[in-house]
Formats: C-alpha cells, sequence, structure tokens
C-alpha cells in the first residue's frame, strides 16, 4: 500500500504549477482560470482575486516553493519578519 506522503511526492514531482506576476500583491503568485463578464477565459490571482495578465510561467513543486508556497504540513517557523527570509537573511533587520 502507498502511503499519502509518497502520493503526494509522486503527484508533485510530476505536477507544473502556473505562476505569474501580480502587480496588485506585488509579486509572483500561483493563478487560477475563471470566467471574466464577458464569459472568456482569464488567469487570476489566487491571493486577490484580481485579473493577471500574460502568459503564466508553469515551474515544478519544488520552484514553487522556493516563492514561498508549500506541500503538505506548514514549515516551521523560523522567526523572521515576515518577509519570505524565514530569520536567515532578512534585510529588513537593523
Amino acid at each position: 500500500m502507498v502511503g499519502v506522503s509518497a502520493m503526494r511526492d509522486e503527484l508533485t514531482d510530476s505536477t507544473s504549477f502556473p505562476v505569474a506576476r501580480c502587480e496588485g500583491c506585488g509579486k509572483t503568485v500561483l493563478t487560477y482560470v475563471a470566467l471574466d463578464p464577458d464569459g472568456a477565459e482569464r488567469r487570476f490571482c489566487t491571493h486577490c482575486d484580481a485579473s493577471v495578465e500574460g502568459e503564466p510561467e508553469w515551474v515544478s513543486a519544488e520552484e514553487l516553493e522556493s516563492i514561498g508556497y508549500y506541500f503538505g504540513s506548514r514549515p516551521p517557523a523560523g522567526g523572521g519578519c515576515g518577509c519570505g527570509a524565514s530569520g536567515g537573511g532578512c534585510s529588513r533587520k537593523n
């Protein structure tokens, strides 16, 4: 019997994820497809639901994690300030 963790690893190893720059969030975000008011397919930001222009970049699970997303359990807190450096190289700290 294959464990849930092994199945998740197989799934994330063989899957790519659509990301694009969201101007409203000011960063690269995971996107989703929905219909706009005219019925056309459009890409939207998963954080603020703003329309995202241009073609998405398709990235691996590892690349997605490198921009701040994660799979499975949340990683342990690094004591950082929220900038994404996990307490290891924050330029905000004095």
